[in-house]
């Protein structure tokens, strides 16, 4: 089911709505929030998949809007869970 999608706001915005949940990679070392391991940070993995990433890319660059924002349901930054000098990071972003 294709759900991303791209909608404009006059000249003004344009919203890439992305799909990361049906296209992306299962989460890493079974869910949850675990230390950084080699699967998490494996560069091949993806939350877009390939063909959304493109469709992203290109709408992007041929874009003539003053603003291009991406809208999507999964947090798109580390988050530190342990309060200790450890690390715990959620699999799901």
């Amino acid at each position: 089911m294709l759900l991303y999608r791209r909608v404009a706001y006059g000249n003004l915005a344009e919203f890439n709505v992305l799909d990361t949940r049906q296209y992306r990679d299962d989460q890493a070392a079974g869910d949850g929030t675990d230390p950084p391991n080699p699967e998490q940070q494996d560069p091949a993995r993806t939350l877009t998949g390939a063909a959304q990433e493109k469709w992203l890319l290109d709408g992007l660059s041929s874009s003539s809007r003053t603003w291009n924002v991406l809208a999507q349901q999964v947090f798109m930054a580390q988050r530190d869970f342990d309060t200790s000098d450890a690390e715990r990071y959620s699999m799901d972003a």
